[in-house]
């Protein structure tokens, strides 16, 4: 489990790379500054690392197969809830369940720093809870 979950950040990790060289470089052929962007592109790939830490102790806690389903789940409720929560009054504390409320506005170099060390928490945490729970079961059956 441990192996398979820094893969998936790996992979996480490559993709925001590369996000971030095209953008970077669309930014500065356009004679923008790019390093605004750039650090959005790094804590929206945080993000997704959280959002993985999610399957990550899902599949290790419950079945392996409900990894990807539950990481899935959690990032469209969370962007649901975060597009469509304000126009449906929902009240505040209903919303602040959404990490990509606790965010700010990364491309737009507005940074809140409880979204990323929430973000943090979710990509360890799910790391280490997937890891233990993947080891406490019994792998025979």
């Amino acid at each position: 489990m441990l192996r398979s979950g820094l893969g998936v950040y790996a992979a996480i990790g490559i993709l925001t790379l590369v996000l971030g060289a095209i953008i970077g470089a669309a930014v500065v052929t356009q004679g923008g500054d790019a390093l605004t962007p750039l650090i959005g592109i790094a804590i929206l790939g945080l993000a997704a690392a959280g959002f993985a830490g999610i399957g990550l102790a899902a599949g290790g806690l419950i079945r392996s197969t409900l990894a990807a389903p539950v990481a899935a789940l959690v990032v469209i409720s969370t962007f649901l809830l975060d597009t469509l929560g304000p126009a449906l009054d929902l009240p505040d504390p209903v919303l602040q369940l959404s990490l990509f409320k606790h965010l700010g506005q990364p491309m737009a170099g507005i940074v809140d720093p409880v979204g990323i060390i929430a973000a943090v928490a979710l990509a360890v945490g799910g790391l280490v809870i997937g890891a233990w729970g993947l080891q406490r079961r019994d792998l025979e059956r």
